[in-house]
């Protein structure tokens, strides 16, 4: 029983938590230059992803990507959760996740190198330019806007890390799944 009534503690916070995030995305993110500018990166890099895309590797790149974004936002998600960073403007309220970054920036432009640098010396320097571009540029970019703050626990080396390792991780994975599809 005491089980039940720490669980629905737990759940009272979640929902007032939920209650002020709704209340604060309205006040001070819906509408304002931040949410347009996060809509306009969830939308576009995907128009300039497909008139870019070789059509004839098309599954092949999208399979990258989706598996990019299924990582990336997990890996958010915890991150998040766990306290290494937050986001105070957000595109959705009931996303604590940078929504635009998980399912578009991120995956498209891993995409983009993925299809334009395909032997592995090339992809290994593109991959860690990509990587050093989101650590040391983007993400400074985005705590100066106080879209992003990286709490205790994290750093842009860490980011560097961690975007070059997945990087690499998801071209292997898809290079044995297309493997075993031509087999």
């Amino acid at each position: 029983m005491a089980h039940n009534v720490k669980y629905e503690k737990i759940q009272e916070y979640r929902d007032i938590m939920d209650k002020l995030g709704k209340a604060y995305f309205v006040d001070y993110s819906l509408f304002e230059p931040h949410w347009w500018f996060l809509l306009a990166a969830t939308i576009i890099p995907w128009f300039v992803w497909w008139k870019i895309v070789d059509r004839g590797r098309l599954l092949e790149i999208l399979l990258y990507g989706l598996l990019w974004s299924c990582i990336a936002s997990l890996l958010d998600e915890f991150g998040a959760a766990f306290g290494f960073w937050e986001y105070p403007k957000t595109l959705i309220p009931i996303l604590h996740t940078l929504i635009s970054a998980d399912i578009s920036v991120i995956p498209v432009s891993y995409m983009i190198i993925y299809q334009f640098f395909t032997n592995n010396r090339a992809f290994f320097f593109a991959n860690l330019a990509l990587a050093f571009f989101f650590s040391f540029i983007i993400e400074p970019i985005f705590m100066h806007y106080d879209l992003l703050r990286l709490n205790i626990g994290w750093s842009h080396v860490t980011s560097l890390i961690v975007f070059s390792v997945i990087g690499w991780s998801i071209r292997w994975l898809t290079r044995v799944i297309i493997s075993k599809q031509n087999k």
